[in-house]
């Protein structure tokens, strides 16, 4: 019953709700397989039910719900509808056809690009209402609305598709191994290799030998054959090295523990007021210094949790958070300024991200795409920072100020948002925040998290994915998207019912016991004042109470 009546006819007028019998009857001639044989009807308590004892199956109705229990449920009482909405179903005569609704776009092409909806983006789409695709996983990335009228599905706006930028391929922790000898990677060699870029890798500490590894989009591959040896008997020890080019002093950041006899290894100084590299050689157990060491005199940025935000060049930079409750990891982030110049970055294992903007013109429209291809939007209005970084949070509080400021721009969510409507709706970002602010389930959370509603500022305040602060509250929150594509925000409790009953006793909690069922958690509620005394457990999922654990309630 559950996989058909998902797919029910919608109907314009319908008939009355059918009785227990007619739907009884109705399921033995749909199904069976699950009933095949004409039973009885029988009363138990608040149940009319029929039992089919060759399949151990039972189907029932209580109120306005229906249920089947036995085989066809694992063996628990399932609740599979309201009675209502099986009205077509068992009298279809007395229903009048909605309108058609539209299959899911396969694609769309802009210029010589063609885009495809993501996986999770193929189900119908209902007459009447509007639907936002996107495609954040394949070689091309962009996003298109479309409208279902009667059967008919019309694009709704401009749609974009472009190519997908080439990810560079991160390298932290590279290391070979060649006949069971194992190299790590030197430290100072690049943290990441471009796109269709080659580097050669050397390894001196613990084993010597060389890997030149090329990138093609993201995929780091050996080329060629790589060689790991051990080191020679005699190794050079090094310890507190340092090296002096052009006046300046600099000291290696870090040191390999030794470095074997001929071997090379280059070392850096990235902190400190001035910053650089050398290179040197172990030649029969002493480290000499090659040619072409640098040390240059260097301020240094400060990003926006005070850490070493990289050398000051005069450009502009941003940094951001990306998290839905926990941090959004090795995602891909993509920025884009008024004037159509784009940047990209990956997230960390924090969910954190850095871009250079150097050049770029507000409004900034930023975009995550999670690794199940959800994407998050972000809006930047802040000017940007000479030798300075602004910082970008990711969130779904910023989906829903980006879905606030596509509506007004006639979008019907934050898929079809672009730099230029933001620019154009300058006073929707401001009435976008302040909604967040006063949303009665977000205010809450604020307070509970030690946050002052009236200044929180959810686009621009730098926070770590950490469960504390701006995360807490993003674990209070579930978000989702409606048919239309327009992002929503729902509180992640559940209220806890103010009752149940079994047999047609109705039990009320104690006193005291608790009234909100947290997210991913259970309570106990027990009734031992009479007439019903009896206990009940409940559940809460991303805001949906589950049906109740084990009731009891008996007079």
């Amino acid at each position: 019953m559950r996989t058909r009546q998902a797919t029910q006819p919608a109907a314009a007028a319908a008939s009355p709700a059918p009785t227990p019998t007619a739907l009884f009857d109705w399921a033995e001639l749909t199904y069976p397989e699950l009933f095949p044989t004409h039973e009885a009807d029988r009363v138990l308590g608040a149940y009319t039910y029929r039992y089919y004892p060759g399949q151990q199956n039972h189907v029932a109705v209580a109120g306005t719900q229906v249920f089947v229990q036995g085989t066809v449920s694992g063996g628990g009482l399932l609740y599979v509808g309201e009675i209502d909405s099986f009205a077509c179903l068992v009298n279809p005569n007395g229903c009048t056809p909605a309108a058609r609704s539209c299959a899911a776009v396969a694609s769309w092409t802009v210029g010589a690009n063609t885009c495809t909806p993501n996986a999770q983006q193929i189900g119908d789409v209902a007459s009447g209402a509007s639907v936002a695709y996107s495609d954040a996983t394949g070689p091309t990335r962009g996003s298109a609305s479309y409208t279902c009228n009667d059967g008919t599905l019309a694009p709704k706006g401009n749609p974009v598709c472009e190519p997908a930028e080439a990810l560079a391929c991160n390298t932290a922790g590279l290391s070979w191994t060649v006949a069971g000898t194992n190299c790590v990677v030197n430290a100072g060699e690049p943290a990441q290799v471009p796109s269709a870029a080659a580097h050669v890798f050397k390894a001196s500490a613990q084993a010597v030998g060389s890997a030149r590894y090329g990138c093609a989009n993201g995929v780091l591959a050996l080329l060629g054959t790589a060689s790991c040896v051990p080191p020679p008997p005699v190794v050079c020890r090094p310890e507190n090295v340092t090296w002096t080019a052009g006046g300046s002093v600099c000291a290696a950041d870090s040191v390999p523990a030794q470095i074997g006899d001929g071997g090379s290894f280059t070392f850096s100084d990235a902190t400190g007021t001035a910053t650089g590299s050398a290179t040197f050689t172990c030649s029969a157990g002493t480290l000499v210094r090659n040619n072409g060491a640098v040390c240059e005199p260097v301020t240094h940025l400060v990003d926006s949790f005070g850490g070493d935000g990289g050398a000051a060049d005069g450009g502009a930079s941003g940094d951001g958070t990306a998290g839905d409750g926990a941090p959004i990891v090795g995602a891909l982030v993509q920025v884009a300024d008024r004037n159509g110049r784009r940047t990209s970055a990956t997230t960390d294992g924090q969910g954190y991200f850095r871009v250079k903007l150097t050049g770029f013109v507000p409004p900034l429209l930023v975009r995550v795409t999670r690794p199940d291809g959800i994407v998050r939007h972000s809006i930047s209005i802040q000017p940007l920072k000479p030798n300075g970084y602004i910082f970008i949070a990711v969130t779904g509080l910023t989906d829903r100020i980006a879905s606030e400021v596509a509506n007004a721009a006639g979008f019907p969510g934050a898929a079809g948002l672009t730099p230029a409507l933001i620019e154009a709706h300058p006073n929707a970002v401001a009435a976008a925040v302040s909604a967040i602010r006063n949303n009665a389930v977000i205010r809450q959370a604020l307070i509970d998290a030690g946050l002052d509603p009236a200044s929180f500022d959810p686009l621009a305040t730098p926070f770590r994915a950490n469960g504390s602060g701006h995360d807490r509250v993003l674990d209070r929150i579930v978000v989702t998207t409606d048919a239309s594509g327009s992002t929503l925000i729902n509180r992640a409790d559940c209220d806890a019912p103010k009752s149940w009953a079994v047999a047609g006793v109705v039990c009320t909690p104690d006193t005291g016991e608790e009234t909100v069922v947290p997210n991913g958690g259970t309570i106990v509620h027990r009734d031992t004042i009479a007439p019903g005394t009896g206990g009940v457990g409940w559940a809460c999922l991303k805001g949906v109470l589950q049906p109740p654990l084990q009731p009891s309630c008996r007079r």
